[in-house]
């Protein structure tokens, strides 16, 4: 039997809270389910912790196991890290009304590097002139990623500069959440200049919305993002 299966309730109890308290669009961490089970149900927390209590790090396999459990209780990713998964807050994953029982061995996706990905390395190093001439050499400026959501725009909303993005943008790069990524990071520039020139999708600015109030201290940039979810509406109804 799983070590989550006795808590399966109360994790998916944390997760129902959350989604309450986000509504529509936000976003969380396993930490900030493991924090809500330790604050609300100590003893709980304390068992749960025992049961992980062989591992280097009991907390890091906690957080582990929960992400793993995350996508049977409808959860989506919104971002990945080497070393943490953030998951999305919308109406689309809304939690189930009971709690699937966990499987054994499950393991969160991380990241891999694949072969085949220059852009990586020359967004990475800022490399304007070598990302030009990949380009121009037959390059994909949309080419897969490491995961779904990641493509070269979305990668250069967190790791490239402001020429990189307009380098992409210039060949055709469309990014599907480029403008969260980059208010996610705390990068407001990359942000604006996003906004301005990408025609980001109605998703991408209602999670850059949710994600600015809890990263960014930025009214006129969430004034600025509203601005372009409205546009998006009035087109919509026309």
């Amino acid at each position: 039997m799983s070590r989550l299966a006795p808590f399966a309730d109360l994790i998916l109890e944390a997760l129902q809270e959350y989604h309450r308290k986000n509504a529509i669009a936000g976003w969380y961490s396993a930490e900030n389910l493991a924090d809500w089970i330790k604050k609300k149900h100590p003893d709980a927390w304390k068992q749960l912790s025992a049961s992980f209590s062989d591992a280097p790090k009991v907390k890091v396999a906690v957080r582990d196991a929960i992400d793993a459990y995350l996508p049977s209780l409808n959860q989506r990713v919104l971002q990945r890290y080497p070393t943490n998964i953030i998951w999305r807050i919308s109406a689309a994953n809304k939690p189930p009304e009971a709690a699937p029982k966990p499987r054994e061995k499950q393991k969160p996706t991380r990241p891999r590097r694949q072969r085949g990905q220059p852009w990586i390395t020359l967004i990475d190093k800022k490399d304007v002139k070598g990302l030009k001439r990949w380009l121009e050499e037959g390059g994909d400026p949309n080419a897969p990623g490491r995961d779904p959501t990641e493509g070269p725009l979305n990668y250069a909303a967190v790791w490239g500069d402001e020429s990189i993005i307009r380098l992409l943008l210039e060949h055709g790069a469309t990014g599907s959440q480029a403008v969260a990524e980059a208010v996610s990071h705390d990068r407001g520039a990359i942000a604006r200049l996003l906004l301005q020139e990408s025609n980001p999708n109605l998703d991408d600015l209602r999670q850059a919305g949710a994600l600015l109030r809890s990263v960014i201290n930025d009214p006129e940039l969430e004034r600025l993002i509203q601005k372009f979810i409205r546009k998006h509406r009035k087109e919509a109804k026309a």
